[in-house]
Order: structure tokens, then C-alpha cells, then sequence
């Protein structure tokens, strides 16, 4: 038990309890100071009956999704993670022990882009580096669940472009008789491709349309 002051006579008492001078109960509905005219035990001081408990609304604030659940449900996430993973496929090797140049190297997504192999060809690259910068542009124009949902087919068809550029350079070698092993690059471009699907599915999903001034003008 704690000693508190009494909200009616202020003279010291024990809670939970009763006040020995004014025998007023620590948890009556009303005697907490700040609190209104109906108030329903448990609820927070200045509420009204219509209010829940504070419980409960305690209860629906730890219930609520947290920040990344909600960016993975509208396919946020997914869609951001897959134009990362496109950027960083650039810079490591797609292609390795190509005897190009004299010797055997390793080729990334940004050596074709920069044409440094011309024998590869650079169209590969950019259908990767310009998948990973749609996204981006996507994620910044795109704010209303309705937007977002109407790019959904787009979303879907620029997420697979990067597959065909990383199997486009491999058809060209052996066009020209040559084989290459598959670098690190590949695997990131097939996690991108499989996050850009999954969030073209889901993308809008529980994203709110923001309203309309007109109608907002007609209530008024």
C-alpha cells in the first residue's frame, strides 16, 4: 500500500483504501482530480463515460502493426528492397573467367554499361540500372492507394526486366562460342526480381486515398 493524499480532504491515506477522515474510496468514479462528471472507473482523468478504459486503448496501441509491417503490407517494402538489390548488382561481378581483353576478368553490370566489353553489349545493363531507378521514382510519386494500385501491372513488368538482362549477356557470349561461370550479381538480381513481384502484389495495399478538396468543400 502507498501513501497518498485524499483527492476530497487532501489528508494522508493508503491506496488502494479508504480515507480516514472523509471515508472517501481511493477508486470512486469521480474522485480523481481532473476528472469529469460520469467518468468510468479505469478511464483516464478528463474523459468522458463514452471513453474506453485506458486499458484498452493501451491494449489497440500495442495491437497496432509496427512501421515495417505496414510498409511491407502496401508493398513498400518489398518494392524499395528490389530496387536496392538491382543497384547493387551493378557492381559486382555478373560474369566470371570471360577471356576477354587477353585474359580471363570478371565483368559487372556496370562495365557493359560503361561499354568497356563491347562484345557483351551495355543493353543488358541498363534494363537492371533502369529497373532499380523506376522503383525509386515509383516510391516518390506514387502516395494514394489508388495510384498505387493502378501501377501495379507496371510495378510487375519492370521487376522482371532485370532477369532477362542477366541472362541476356550469357546468350551473347555463347553466341560467340564462349563461356562464362555466374557471379554474386545473378542471385541479387533474382532476390530483386522476387521482391519486385511480391510487392507489385500487394502495392497500394491498405494505403489510404487522401481526400478530395472538392468534396471536403461540398461538406463544408
Amino acid at each position: 500500500m502507498t501513501d497518498v493524499e485524499c483527492p476530497r480532504c487532501g489528508q494522508p491515506m493508503k491506496t488502494p483504501g479508504v480515507c480516514p477522515v472523509c471515508e472517501t474510496p481511493w477508486s470512486l468514479p469521480g474522485s480523481l482530480p481532473g476528472s469529469l462528471p460520469g467518468s468510468l472507473p479505469g478511464s483516464p482523468p478528463g474523459l468522458p463515460s463514452g471513453s474506453p478504459p485506458l486499458g484498452t486503448l493501451r491494449e489497440d496501441a500495442d495491437d497496432a502493426p509496427s512501421l515495417a509491417v505496414r510498409l511491407w503490407r502496401s508493398g513498400r517494402l518489398p518494392v524499395a528492397l528490389a530496387a536496392g538489390l538491382f543497384a547493387l548488382s551493378t557492381v559486382v561481378p555478373l560474369l566470371r573467367d570471360v577471356h576477354l581483353a587477353g585474359g580471363a576478368v570478371s565483368v559487372t553490370l556496370l562495365d557493359l554499361a560503361r561499354d568497356r566489353y563491347p562484345v557483351v553489349g551495355h543493353f543488358a545493363a541498363w534494363l537492371v540500372t533502369g529497373a532499380a531507378a523506376f522503383h525509386v521514382s515509383l516510391l516518390y510519386s506514387r502516395r494514394s492507394g489508388s495510384a498505387m494500385a493502378a501501377s501495379r501491372p507496371m510495378v510487375l513488368v519492370v521487376s522482371l526486366a532485370p532477369l532477362v538482362g542477366a541472362v541476356l549477356p550469357f546468350l551473347r557470349l555463347r553466341r560467340y562460342g564462349q563461356e562464362a561461370g555466374v557471379g554474386p550479381a545473378a542471385a541479387l538480381v533474382v532476390a530483386g526480381v522476387v521482391l519486385g513481384v511480391l510487392g507489385a502484389l500487394r502495392f497500394g495495399e491498405g494505403v489510404a486515398d487522401p481526400q478530395r478538396r472538392g468534396a471536403h468543400d461540398d461538406e463544408d
